[in-house]
């Protein structure tokens, strides 16, 4: 099976710009059960939960996507 990961972000980014955050990270977090090495989906998930007050959950997918190859998670570590 294939993802089409640009389609999702886009789609993960339109709900938590949308006030959708809960939505977003449901998402995220059924995307990242079948797909746990995409850097992508773990910086989406810690900006969500980053916009949800939960600090620590951000930090620690920020923390794995920077583990995945992703720069730009960095700062907001």
């Amino acid at each position: 099976m294939t993802i089409d990961i640009t389609a999702k972000l886009k789609k993960l980014r339109r709900l938590r710009k949308a006030g959708e955050v809960n939505q977003s990270i449901a998402l995220c977090k059924k995307l990242l059960n079948r797909h746990a090495n995409i850097a992508d989906l773990h910086y989406e998930l810690g900006l969500n939960y980053k916009a949800s007050a939960q600090f620590d959950l951000a930090i620690a997918h920020f923390n794995q996507a920077i583990k995945l190859g992703m720069r730009k998670a960095a700062v907001f570590v």
